[in-house]
């Protein structure tokens, strides 16, 4: 399931941020395991310099990764992961 979210972030990312942008995201696909590719989001939702991006992406209707931390997967996520979501997305 993370994997199919992840391909629909990608997507949100190239068509709201920037391919450049997308194609950094697209680094998801080289973590072999579901693990692996939650702690790339958990890495990611931490970089000050992306702060602005899930923002942008879940208010033009597509899925940052702050909406899989909250909405999608929240149960691979811990409650610190999850208040940094709410935090940037201001729910």
């Amino acid at each position: 399931m993370i994997r199919q979210i992840l391909t629909q972030c990608e997507a949100g990312t190239r068509a709201h941020i920037s391919a450049n942008a997308a194609n950094r995201l697209a680094a998801w696909r080289n973590h072999p395991s579901d693990h692996d590719i939650v702690a790339f989001i958990q890495r990611l939702i931490r970089v000050r310099d992306n702060q602005a991006n899930g923002v942008i992406i879940d208010r033009s209707g597509g899925i940052a990764l702050e909406a899989i931390v909250l909405e999608h997967c929240p149960d691979h996520f811990s409650d610190e992961d999850r208040e940094i979501a709410t935090n940037r997305l201001g729910r």
